[in-house]
């Protein structure tokens, strides 16, 4: 305030300089003013931009100021819309529900838990903003945090059309024992690996114990960086035995405990050679081993099956291996059980389910 006055004051004098210079510095202070006020509530709408729409400047204003938090404008955002909140000061956004779960907004959510509050959350159905499939959810946040909260969730996902959204929350207030009204201590989110906000999900206690990462390990996967010249089906090769064509695991239909190895892939001292120069081998100690494999992109349950010794596999057929690289029938028994897929909805219920989710079930 006293700059600004000084500044004032320079305009309304006779030199020219200081009046050109006050000219060309109110604005920056103006400016200033507004940036260091602080607030009681903030409510936005966050904008949505991703990493690999930002130009250059704004990339790099981004990495250098919101480290951790640069990977999409919202959550620079939401961050920075946290200073502009009072020590006790509530926040209300509506955003892209995928910093809930997705390992690259970890850094958010952390934030979130351990230096504020989610006080509350209402998880919308894809088709709540209308005609365009976008999930969102809308959630309060408190700044100062309080430690063995519980926040109040609202969960719409099972509740199509958004017509239908607005009702069903309301039934949840009036009725919390509806069956979409959860409550749940945000604290408590950090025992899941990558603390998803897993906000319905039963037996979080379990998380405390042994987890898969545990018993097994992953790695080994061929990258061909060709899949058109080096990939066949193994009824397009006339003869396989003896030749230099091997199966290959390579994601597949839902098919639960064997099957679905139905490629092969070129294995000649050529190929291999290009997939090693692209960086496409990985960790050949894995060669030659039985695995437990998945496809990584499903639309609804997941299949766990075995991965045999002679079967190479790709990124889209994600694999885990015992330390003694023997099969765990447990293990896939395990893996193909409905406590499984309960869990790994709540770890991650994007359309790809990676080694890193299924390594951190316990």
């Amino acid at each position: 305030p006293d700059l600004e006055s000084k500044l004032n004051t320079a305009l309304e004098s006779g030199d020219i300089f200081a009046q050109q210079s006050a000219q060309e510095l109110l604005p920056l202070v103006q400016q200033a003013k507004l940036l260091v006020k602080q607030y009681d509530a903030v409510i936005a709408n966050p904008p949505y931009m991703g990493n690999g729409y930002l130009n250059p400047l704004l990339k790099e204003f981004l990495k250098k100021n919101y480290i951790g938090y640069e990977k999409d404008l919202f959550s620079t955002f939401m961050i920075r819309n946290l200073h502009f909140a009072k020590p006790n000061g509530q926040l209300g956004f509506m955003s892209p529900m995928v910093w809930m779960f997705i390992s690259s907004y970890e850094n958010l959510r952390t934030y979130f838990i351990d230096q504020a509050i989610i006080y509350s959350l209402i998880q919308l159905e894809y088709n709540a903003s209308g005609e365009v499939r976008v999930p969102l959810c809308a959630f309060i946040l408190s700044k100062q945090h309080i430690a063995n909260f519980i926040g109040s969730y609202i969960r719409l996902t099972e509740f199509p059309g958004y017509d239908v959204q607005s009702v069903k929350t309301l039934e949840a207030l009036k009725n919390p024992e509806c069956g979409w009204f959860f409550t749940a201590k945000p604290d408590d989110f950090k025992k899941i690996p990558g603390s998803p906000i897993a906000y319905w999900i039963k037996g979080i206690s379990n998380f405390d114990g042994l987890k898969l990462s545990d018993l097994m390990i992953s790695g080994g996967r061929t990258k061909t960086h060709g899949n058109d010249k080096y990939i066949r089906y193994f009824w397009e090769i006339s003869n396989i035995i003896g030749s230099k064509w091997e199966p290959y695991a390579n994601g597949g239909e839902f098919r639960k405990f064997y099957g679905n190895e139905i490629h092969v892939v070129d294995w000649s001292d050529a190929a291999k050679s290009f997939y090693s120069e692209h960086g496409g081998l990985y960790n050949n100690i894995f060669w030659g081993t039985v695995g437990i494999t998945w496809s990584l992109i499903t639309s609804s349950l997941n299949s766990f099956r075995v991965k045999t010794k002679e079967a190479h596999y790709s990124s889209g057929s994600p694999t885990i291996f015992t330390k003694d690289y023997e099969l765990d029938t447990y293990i896939l028994g395990f893996l193909n059980s409905m406590i499984t897929s309960y869990y790994l909805k709540a770890i991650n219920p994007t359309l790809n389910t990676t080694v890193g989710d299924v390594l951190s079930l316990p």
